[in-house]
């Protein structure tokens, strides 16, 4: 039986019903991930394509904004349970 109580954030699970072999898996499946993100960024940097200034900018800000308000929001003094 699994300990769920010193699980992080206190919603543990286990990957029983995935399977023995499931930590192999999800490993593999991330260096799959990453060798595909590391060739598509090769790939483009041997071959440059053009950026639009004109949309980029735009989604650049908006971004910027909602960065801003993330740190707005979670700073603070926050007391979690005391």
């Amino acid at each position: 039986m699994s300990n769920f109580a010193n699980s992080a954030f206190g919603a543990g699970h286990d990957h029983n019903f995935l399977g023995a072999a499931h930590d192999d898996n999800e490993r593999r499946t991330w260096m799959v991930i990453a060798l595909l993100i590391g060739y598509e960024a090769v790939s483009r940097f041997l071959s440059p394509v053009p950026i639009h200034f004109g949309q980029a900018i735009p989604i650049a800000i908006l971004g910027l904004l909602v960065n801003l308000a993330s740190v707005w929001l979670l700073s603070g003094d926050h007391h979690q349970g005391t």
